[in-house]
């Protein structure tokens, strides 16, 4: 599940397809607002700076850059809410400490 991306300038507007990465972050400021989620998705290696990073077509897609930062993941199948988020926090965060 990707947005098309432009990969020339160009008038016709075919986008290059980026695999699916993983992780994917979800976050949601306002549970009552669906409007309000917002999706990252990790960019491969091979995107290790903004400019290799092919143009959205989509204009609702975003480019940002963020800081790199060391950080642990946990898997989980389908949408966690808030409730589930924090409980896998407190369970990564024992099994960090135990490691």
């Amino acid at each position: 599940m990707t947005a098309p991306v432009v990969t020339e300038s160009s008038s016709n507007l075919r986008g290059k397809a980026i695999a699916m990465t993983a992780p994917v972050i979800t976050k949601n400021e306002d549970e009552n607002d669906k409007s309000a989620e917002t999706m990252q998705f990790i960019l491969p290696a091979e995107y290790d700076s903004m400019s290799k990073i092919p143009a959205p077509t989509n204009p609702d897609v975003r480019i940002v850059e963020i800081p790199s930062a060391i950080g642990a993941v946990y898997h989980t199948n389908g949408k966690v809410d808030v409730k589930k988020g924090d409980e896998l926090a407190v369970s990564l965060v024992g099994q960090l400490s135990e490691d």
